[in-house]
This record gives C-alpha cells, sequence and structure tokens, in this order.
C-alpha cells in the first residue's frame, strides 16, 4: 500500500514538530534552566557538604570550619576557601577536596589528616581546675579536647576563649600561648599563660614533710617563689 505524497510529507511535518516541541519542553525545564545558569555564572547550590578522614571528630564537627552549609550558592573559589580555613585552623593537615556538579548542585567532599597534638597545660589559672577550664574553652571552640595542635588559628582561639572568661569574673589578663617541654618528664604541653596586674602572688609555701618545713636550704629558696605571681610551671619545678 503505498500513501500519496504529500500525506507523507504531512505526517514527517507533523513528527518533526512534536519532536521540536519535546526538545523546548527539556530545554526550558527547571533542571535544564539550573544547568545553564550554573554554567553562566560558575557557581552552584551546595546539595552535599561532608568532611571525611578524622579519627577523632565527625563530619558535622569539622563542616562548620569550612564556612560553608547545604543550599549555600558558592563558587571554586569558596570551596577553595573552605579548604584554606581547614589547613589554617591547625587540627588538620593534607587537606583536599573533590566536588561534583550534578543536576541538583554541587557535592563537596574534603578530605582531611588529623593533625599531631599535644596536651594543654594552663599555667597560672589558679581559680579553676583544668576540667572546669576545658569545658569551658569547648564552649566557645567546640574541637578543643584538652590537645593541641603544635600551630594554628585554634591557638588563638582558645586563648581568646580564656581570656574572655577571665573578664567575666572580673580577672584582668592577657592570655598568650607557646609550646614548651616540661622538665620532669620532656614531654611536649602547649602552655597556655596569663599575665595582668590581677595576677595572685604566692602567698606563702608549706610542706607535707616535716624535714622540708625545718631544712634551712629550702628556707633560703623559699623567695624563688613567694611574692612572685602564680605559675603552676614554677611550683612544680621548685626543687628542694
Amino acid at each position: 500500500m503505498t500513501f500519496p505524497k504529500i500525506l507523507l510529507t504531512r505526517v514527517l511535518l507533523v513528527r518533526l514538530t512534536v519532536l521540536t516541541f519535546l526538545l523546548a519542553l527539556i530545554a526550558g525545564s527547571p533542571a535544564a534552566f539550573a544547568r545553564q545558569a550554573q554554567q553562566n555564572s560558575g557557581s552552584a547550590r551546595i546539595q552535599v557538604l561532608s568532611v571525611a578522614g578524622s579519627t577523632k571528630y565527625q563530619s558535622d564537627q569539622i563542616v562548620p570550619v569550612t564556612g560553608l552549609h547545604v543550599g549555600q550558592v558558592v563558587t571554586r573559589q569558596d570551596i577553595q576557601d573552605g579548604a584554606n580555613a581547614l589547613a589554617e585552623l591547625g587540627p588538620f593537615s593534607n587537606v583536599r577536596f573533590d566536588f561534583f556538579t550534578g543536576v541538583l548542585g554541587v557535592q563537596v567532599k574534603y578530605q582531611v589528616t588529623d593533625a599531631p597534638t599535644v596536651p594543654a597545660f594552663f599555667d597560672d589559672f589558679p581559680w579553676f581546675t583544668d576540667a572546669q577550664l576545658i569545658a569551658f574553652i569547648k564552649t566557645s571552640v567546640p574541637l578543643f579536647d584538652g590537645t593541641t595542635p603544635k600551630s594554628g588559628k585554634i591557638l588563638d582561639q582558645i586563648s581568646n576563649a580564656l581570656q574572655e572568661d577571665l573578664q567575666t569574673r572580673t580577672i584582668t589578663a592577657n592570655v598568650s600561648h607557646e609550646l614548651a617541654t616540661l622538665p620532669w618528664n620532656d614531654r611536649q604541653v602547649m602552655v597556655f599563660k596569663a599575665a595582668g596586674y590581677s595576677m595572685p602572688v604566692i602567698q606563702s609555701l608549706q610542706f607535707n614533710d616535716a624535714l622540708a618545713n625545718s631544712s634551712r636550704e629550702i628556707a633560703d629558696r623559699i623567695g624563688d617563689l613567694v611574692g612572685k605571681p602564680y605559675s603552676r610551671m614554677a611550683v612544680a619545678t621548685f626543687e628542694f
């Protein structure tokens, strides 16, 4: 059976019209518009954001450090800035990232390694126990766990948190930090020191040993501590 030539032409025209219409619908879909907008602007909305590689922290504990969040429209530079923030903080090393831009947005995954840490040593904070200081610092520096890296911005954050805590208690002091080695066990620690006019001085020394209390030699050395600003390190290294 054969069709007239004019009928075949109309059928082809109808099919071409339908195909063109379908292509237009696809091109005009929200997903297509989104893809086109991303290509034109070089940005995309974050669909997935995670950090892997740490054995100390969960992804949701680390993500805030990047300054990014799901739903945020970002460029590649924003993602790079997030990696820089992770590297500069201190607790993480070997920071890398991968991202994939799909129909619904960009999936960003950072990869980190935990940096070596040393214990925090609070030298002259006689008003508080170590447990109290650690608990307070964690309210301002969530990644602090009683240890610190040897360098990084988190050290300044810890110092600032301690200084603010002292100020709320009307204690005037400037808090600093330095890496030091404990002379009695050769362990490295990050020493946090408070210095200022409000710092208490050592009024007297008492010994549990009766011989120490009666020792002339020790009595001659007491001046090394008494009348001086309190220092946990100085007290611990006092030799007699």
